[in-house]
């Protein structure tokens, strides 16, 4: 039997009461709020170059595997499959568009089961479709692109199983953990936290069911075949995790932190989440909803305690926007109010839309940020563009692998038969070997995350071109080192001007110093 628990409190009369049905008016405000997110990505996918992921997972994909270094198989797939018909930004840009647009399909959905009316999933279907961190996870295809999704979904049928007694709603979040586990290895802290919330209220009973232990059976079932091949690897994303720690991600203070979830999420949906994670505690008819904010605040300070990126916590705020919707509209009685209130939600979404997606050129970007006083927070330490990393990280590699392709031509045809290029970053190996085979390059050689694993195939070391090289540290490792040519797109992260630097006879060659090349972060 379905649990009315906010049944108590009518609504006053509204469009919906007057004859035209809820569920209908409901069902289009949801598809229209996710069309729209979808068409705004795809109206920017061709604005940039590819972001420096993307060019990674293309990689990863082109070398199918159950699991890589630094993530598991699925994004990387996807991101092959979505070349296979020849390059396009614009194609890889539309698979993360679709996580966006379902991501509000899914915050709606989240408001019915709530029995909240239109007004309530047109609120949540926004926030969930246009808050600045939305907009840019749905901008390109990452592992954090369907977090959002996913953690939403989890909460999303394990509410189903709470409110209307659905226990085979467990099965399919088991099905969406296990899902998720094979694009990102975050979701566990976010069940962890779920878990603990029901465990702390009267909803443990579900955990002894027999749908749950399906649910766990599903889950591993699903993540196992990439579990198995990291431990056949021993564990090699730990490194990663821990150099992201130990060095490259920015740490915040916790007042830092919270200030910078309240800009991500947009300052004026702060009253929407901040409802969300209140109301559950407000009155006995929300009690069923405090499994929610529980795991809300445990997975909050597990990403504090951890110094995680900001981002990271973004997905948990799903469901805590389709909660507070809810909760505003049966608290904002006054229909004047309601609508007020939106439609500064609706125009603060529109002024910020162009901070975090690809909408300006880069000069564009810096007057638009500079008329709103604004300047984005970097997420890690490496030295910054003038623009935000994402956008810089999507600038200049068709330009890299071209200047590589200059030095390479320079170079006398015999050393071009046996030569080999060797990049510092997996983001330069990547664009060469995606851009550089219509040039004439050969596939690039790196000892970053999974290039390393590929190995330095038959180059021998004799001659070769250092992307990003320092000459002065080249001296006692070649018998001979020049400057050929250099790279670097203006709005470039700075790593990504340098030389490329000509190396005849390096050391004792690629394969005997191999194992020294290699780096996990």
């Amino acid at each position: 039997m379905t649990d009315r628990f906010l049944s108590a409190t009518p609504l006053p009369k509204t469009r919906e009461s007057a004859g035209l049905s809820s569920a209908a008016l409901g069902a289009w405000a949801a598809a229209a709020l996710a069309v729209a997110v979808f068409a705004l990505h795809a109206a920017v996918s061709n604005n940039y170059d590819f972001y420096r992921d993307e060019l990674y997972f293309i990689v990863c994909g082109q070398h199918p595997a159950l699991g890589y270094v630094d993530q598991p198989p699925l994004i990387p797939l996807l991101a092959a499959a979505s070349q296979l018909f020849g390059e396009s930004r614009i194609a890889i840009h539309l698979i993360a568009a679709l996580g966006g647009a379902a991501t509000v399909l899914v915050a709606c959905a989240t408001v019915r089961l709530l029995r909240g009316g239109v007004w309530a999933q047109v609120l949540a279907g926004m926030a969930a479709g246009f808050a600045p961190i939305y907009l840019a996870l749905a901008s390109t295809l990452s592992t954090s692109t369907f977090e959002p999704l996913a953690w939403g979904l989890t909460a999303y049928f394990l509410l189903r199983a709470v409110l209307e007694r659905d226990r085979r709603a467990l099965l399919f979040a088991g099905l969406v953990v296990g899902v998720a586990l094979e694009t990102k290895y975050g979701i566990p802290f976010y069940v962890a936290a779920l878990l603990l919330g029901l465990a702390l209220t009267p909803e443990r009973k579900l955990l002894r069911t027999r749908e749950f232990a399906l649910a766990v059976a599903i889950a591993a079932a699903l993540f196992a075949p990439n579990f198995v091949w990291q431990l056949r690897h021993g564990f090699p994303m730990l490194p990663v995790l821990l150099a992201n720690v130990d060095h490259k991600d920015l740490v915040l203070s916790p007042p830092e932190f919270l200030a910078n979830q309240a800009l991500m999420m947009n300052p004026l949906l702060a009253p929407v989440w901040l409802a969300g994670l209140v109301a559950p505690f407000a009155g006995e008819r929300w009690r069923r909803l405090r499994f929610l904010s529980i795991a809300f605040a445990a997975v909050f300070l597990v990403m504090l305690a951890l110094h995680a990126k900001n981002y990271y916590l973004s997905p948990a705020y799903v469901a805590a926007f389709a909660v507070g919707a809810v909760a505003l509209e049966r608290s904002l009685l006054s229909l004047r109010l309601r609508n007020a209130y939106l439609g500064l939600a609706f125009a603060s979404t529109a002024v910020l839309a162009p901070l975090p997606i690809p909408m300006l050129a880069p000069e564009q970007y810096l007057i638009y940020e500079h008329a709103l006083g604004f300047h984005d927070a970097p997420v890690e330490t490496r030295a910054q563009s003038r623009i935000p990393q994402l956008f810089a990280d999507m600038t200049g590699w068709h330009d890299l692998a071209r200047s590589v392709a200059v030095a390479y031509d320079r170079l006398a045809p015999e050393d071009r038969a046996h030569a080999a290029i060797f990049t510092y970053n997996y983001g330069e190996a990547s664009a060469i070997d995606l851009f550089g085979g219509a040039l004439g390059l050969p596939k690039a050689l790196s000892g970053h995350n999974n290039f390393y694993l590929w190995g330095p195939g038959k180059a021998d070391g004799h001659v070769v071109l250092l992307v990003g090289a320092k000459l002065a540290r080249l001296s006692s490792q070649c018998r001979e080192a020049s400057v050929v040519g250099s790279f670097g797109a203006p709005f470039a992260l700075p790593e990504e001007h340098g030389d490329i630097v000509l190396c005849r006879d390096l050391g004792q060659g690629f394969h005997a110093a191999w194992t020294h090349l290699r780096h996990y972060d």
